[in-house]
């Protein structure tokens, strides 16, 4: 994880007032003196490459000028789970995100959730499902 810089803030609060939301109006100094206090309250909860992503979630969704608790919720929601919504009930990893997973890791996921499926609707034992879910992370 690539630390977040004062400059990188910067350039995303700049960028969001002057070109993606002009009619906040705020002056360039406004505009620094906010990404110093984004950059205060976020230094220490996510990197560089998360907090672009945040911004750019955010800026996607927000009809207005983000708070910085829309690139918090941007990165709690999605980008520290690695998993965007998609359309209606439907999610969709976001590679390069701290917690992607592999094809195989999703596969084994899938596996294990059956697993406990059956296991909460009786079909197995408890000791037998978890002697399956042991063979899974073994990788037999």
């Amino acid at each position: 994880m690539t630390q977040m810089t004062l400059s990188t803030v910067q350039r995303a609060v700049l960028r969001l007032g002057q070109i993606n939301y002009p009619e906040t109006r705020m002056t360039e100094n406004q505009l620094r003196m906010l990404a110093e206090d984004w950059f205060e309250d976020l230094k220490n909860k996510m990197g560089e490459e998360s907090f672009v992503a945040s911004v750019k979630l955010a800026r996607q969704r927000c009809k207005f000028f983000p708070k910085v608790a829309d690139i918090i919720a941007a990165f709690d929601g999605e980008i520290a789970t690695g998993f965007m919504q998609v359309g209606v009930g439907g999610f969709a990893q976001i590679e390069g995100c701290p917690t992607y997973k592999s094809r195989l890791d999703i596969e084994k996921s899938k596996k294990k959730l059956e697993i406990l499926g059956r296991v909460a609707a009786g079909e197995l034992s408890y000791q037998k499902g978890i002697e399956k879910i042991e063979e899974i992370n073994s990788g037999k």
